[in-house]
Formats: structure tokens, sequence, C-alpha cells
């Protein structure tokens, strides 16, 4: 009869952590644009149990940070290009114009994903 509280704790308390984990998630994924973030915080915050649920059934199965580390092929050149003008092999003008192709590209391919 004294542990009456301890039901409705052991409850709540992963229910705000997973609702709390939710808005994490949808903030933080970068493939989502803003209006489709707003949305679903709303109907998390709006419909705690139905939003959540709804929004993990149908999420995106990778995690962001994953993918961003894994399509990353941009700072692989850039560490490549380092390496060879820190050895010698390419000079100044061929390391930044290099540089800035990788960079262009890195844009191009950014405009594109956020489209």
């Amino acid at each position: 009869m004294g542990d009456s509280w301890l039901v409705p704790f052991v409850v709540a308390v992963p229910a705000y952590l997973l609702i709390g984990y939710t808005i994490f998630d949808i903030v933080r994924r970068p493939n989502f644009a803003i209006i489709r973030k707003g949305v679903w915080i709303i109907a998390v915050v709006i419909l705690p149990v139905v939003g959540t649920f709804l929004y993990l059934l149908a999420r995106p199965f990778e995690d962001p940070a994953h993918v961003t580390l894994r399509g990353n092929d941009g700072a692989h050149a850039i560490v490549d290009l380092l390496a060879q003008h820190a050895s010698g092999s390419i000079s100044d003008d061929e390391f930044n114009s290099a540089k800035h192709r990788v960079f262009g590209d890195a844009v191009a391919a950014h405009r594109a994903r956020s489209r």
C-alpha cells in the first residue's frame, strides 16, 4: 500500500524518456526539412503516445550520424590532399585548386540533398 507511487513512476519516467528521445531524433535528422521536423515535433507534443509511436514506426532506420560519417568522401579527399601536400608530391597551387574542387563538390552535393 505504501508503494502506490511506484507504479506511475515506473511507467511515466520511461514514457517521458522515450518522448524526449523521439524529439531529439527528429531534431538531429539532417535529411528532414524544417517543416517536416516541425510537424513531427507538434505531433509528438500534442499526441505524445500516438505521435511517438507513429514516428518511431515511420522514421528512416539508419542513424543520421552514421550516414553522415559513412558518406563523407570529401573529408577523406582533403586528408589525402594534405598528406600529398605535406610530402611535397603536389605544389601549393595544385593543392589549392584541388581543395577548391573538393569543397565545390561538397557544396553541390549538400544543395542537391537539401532539395
